[in-house]
């Protein structure tokens, strides 16, 4: 005869709501032996297999998803096993609580123990499995032992999220499991395809992961990859000039060059919010306030400038964005709507007070307000360069743009001479 012991587990992430219930028993019977010297790897391997193709074929019958091999998994539940001299005190509630310390993504995990005398006897036993018909999980795991006269195979089918990569995002979005660099704690995100500009949000510390936008080509690209190295054609000679000339100059051909337009592609909804290149802008003579502010940016850093972009709220505005500078320990802010180059480029602390930047970035990194900053006043907003109120996000996973191709110097227009 065969026995059975199942728990069902809906593993809840951050963010996300999921269901949590569990079958019947749960501890294992009294066992005294875990993975038999006898049984090698391939063993594992091909009795997984014969599983998984008797499952599948329910499933294919079903039009459910067929199952897979999680490799990793795979080798957690095989450690598992091999690690407990005494299996009886081992619970399915322990075997869960095991695989998600080590797979937070895991979201959905249903378990089986089963035995029986006859070894021939436990791959159709795990097939009859009651939950093996679940279209909610995409591989299967079987790790098999012996438990004194009978065979014994603790089976596992689950379903996990994927660790949130750019380029699966951009095929076909999702949900995804992220770590937020800040606390290190996991998160679920659910990304639409054709999401635009992303403000990726940690929901336990609350501070900002990421910041993604959109480029005209549909693309999501991390904020400082769309920093692209622009410059202007005469740079060498700028270079060579007083840092506020090389500011007055850069700042005037963008916005004599460049006038404002809504990221609409000619549709008139004006609500897309696609993220133009730096050369993407000036060949067109025209951006809304993120693209303007990219542009400038990038062509005062290829000036030796220390300029960064700002995300955040105007007071008369609203949502915006702009560009800010660093000349001698005196900061700017540049607004890149205007008609016409101001008459002065006055310091931050003389215009700045109806900007209220959230997110910084440059070339390499974004920069998020600190916790401490909220009651910091107008202080964290005058000086955008201060590390006790802006911090960078550490170093990201997520791909470059060289791996995108973004810094290919054929890709870039320059700049005329002023």
């Amino acid at each position: 005869m065969t026995r059975f012991f199942t728990w069902v587990a809906f593993l809840a992430l951050p963010g996300t709501l999921y269901i949590a219930s569990s079958g019947s028993g749960g501890v294992l019977e009294s066992a005294t032996a875990a993975l038999s010297g006898t049984r090698s790897i391939p063993d594992q391997v091909s009795f997984r297999r014969l599983c998984a193709g008797r499952i599948n074929k329910q499933r294919t019958e079903q039009r459910f998803p067929i199952v897979h091999d999680d490799e990793p998994l795979q080798e957690k539940l095989e450690r598992l096993v091999v690690a407990t001299k005494k299996p009886s005190l081992l619970g399915l509630d322990e075997v869960f609580k095991a695989v998600q310390a080590d797979f937070p993504g895991a979201r959905q995990l249903s378990a089986t123990l089963v035995y029986h005398p006859n070894p021939a006897s436990l791959a159709p036993s795990v097939a009859d499995w009651a939950q093996t018909a679940g279209p909610d999980f995409d591989s299967l795991s079987t790790v098999v032992f012996r438990d004194g006269y009978r065979q014994g195979c603790l089976a596992m089918l689950s379903s996990r999220l994927p660790d949130f990569d750019l380029d699966a995002a951009n095929e076909k979005g999702g949900e995804f499991i992220q770590r937020c660099p800040h606390c290190g704690r996991h998160h679920a995100v659910k990304l639409a395809r054709r999401s635009r500009t992303l403000i990726l949000r940690c929901p336990d510390c609350e501070k900002v992961c990421e910041v993604l936008g959109s480029g005209t080509d549909g693309v999501l690209r991390r904020a400082p990859d769309f920093l692209t190295s622009y410059q202007m054609a005469d740079n060498a000679a700028l270079l060579r000039l007083p840092p506020a000339e090389r500011l007055k100059r850069v700042y005037a051909a963008v916005l004599e060059h460049c006038h404002y337009a809504h990221d609409d592609n000619g549709s008139g909804s004006g609500n897309l919010e696609i993220w133009k290149a730096p050369a993407e802008t000036w060949l067109d003579a025209s951006g809304d306030c993120e693209d303007t502010a990219i542009l400038l940016a990038d062509a005062l850093i290829s000036a030796g400038l220390d300029a960064r972009v700002a995300i955040g709220w105007n007071l008369q505005i609203g949502q915006h964005s702009w560009c800010v500078v660093r000349i001698g320990g005196v900061q700017h802010v540049l607004e890149t709507t205007l008609e016409d180059p101001p008459a002065t480029i006055d310091p931050i602390a003389v215009n700045g007070e109806e900007y209220r930047a959230e997110q910084l970035f440059d070339r390499k990194h974004v920069y998020t307000l600190a916790p401490e900053a909220k009651s910091a006043g107008m202080s964290p907003y005058l000086d955008c360069w201060n590390p006790a109120w802006w911090q960078a996000i550490p170093d990201s996973p997520l791909i470059t743009k060289r791996e995108r191709g973004l810094d290919d110097p054929a890709a870039f227009a320059t700049m005329p001479a002023p």
